[in-house]
């Protein structure tokens, strides 16, 4: 459960791929 909506979910991929990349 993410509280979290300043981010959107792209955002949130974009930066876990740029973490796993």
């Amino acid at each position: 459960a993410w509280i979290i909506k300043p981010f959107t979910h792209e955002q949130i991929r974009g930066a876990v791929e740029k973490f796993i990349k």
